[in-house]
């Protein structure tokens, strides 16, 4: 999975799609860089953003934004798209108003050619710092029975959405103190079995969706690698 700057697919990209050499691709609505927009302008250019890529692909690509709500929201209200609140709001709402978020927002992003969102995240909040994470609202709570159940309620609304949703971040972010976009967070003493539980309740539904694993280490589980490079976390653990 793989990105590209610009609302219209550059040339050199659309001839590495055409080429198969491009299994997916993922929008962003600001560039880290240069603090302009990237992909995204309207719900009109996305869907025909995303039309153009999979014209183009010789089998269809997996076309992603991360897609929260509340801080981390790549379609955004002032470019046409729904008002999504964070994981952090919804947590005061029934799960049957959760499905129903997930439902819309689903039904938003296939209409205009996503069909994976990089969402929810079901990390169990336990630290009072959780940079990147607690601090822009982007986790459910501190149970992992009710993360659980509201996250994967949001999953499900997106799937009848049509739109695969993604857990994330395996095996669990929830205690860091260090922001996992800049820095790699050792979870070795405060990492909790439980944090494991929304994966293996989601699977025990039948999971259909994916999985993202989390650039987190824990000595415990691989003495040398993070989970985002490790065989006994992705292949074992996973």
């Amino acid at each position: 999975m793989t990105g590209f700057r610009g609302t219209s697919v550059p040339e050199p990209f659309l001839e590495a799609v055409r080429k198969g050499r491009v299994g997916g691709v993922i929008l962003f609505d600001r560039d880290v860089t240069s603090g302009s927009a990237r992909n995204i302008a309207s719900p009109q250019q996305v869907a025909r953003l995303t039309a153009t890529l999979q014209k183009q692909a010789p089998r269809p690509l997996f076309i992603a934004v991360d897609q929260e709500g509340g801080q981390v929201r790549r379609l955004m209200p002032v470019r046409g798209f729904m008002n999504l609140p964070s994981a952090r709001e919804m947590a005061s709402l029934p799960a049957k108003e959760i499905f129903r978020l997930g439902q819309r927002a689903g039904r938003e992003m296939a209409r205009v050619g996503i069909n994976v969102d990089l969402a929810p995240v079901v990390d169990i909040q336990s630290s009072r710092q959780s940079p990147g994470l607690g601090d822009m609202g982007r986790m459910f709570g501190t149970n992992a029975a009710a993360v659980s159940r509201l996250a994967l309620a949001f999953a499900a609304g997106l799937e009848d959405g049509g739109v695969l949703p993604v857990l994330k971040h395996f095996p669990g972010l929830g205690s860091a103190v260090l922001d996992s976009h800049h820095e790699l967070p050792d979870v070795t003493r405060t990492w909790r079995s439980c944090e494991l539980f929304p994966y293996s309740e989601a699977f025990r539904q039948g999971w259909k969706g994916m999985v993202l694993v989390g650039h987190v280490y824990h000595a415990g589980l691989d003495k040398k690698l993070p989970a985002s490079l490790s065989p006994a976390v992705i292949e074992k653990l996973l």
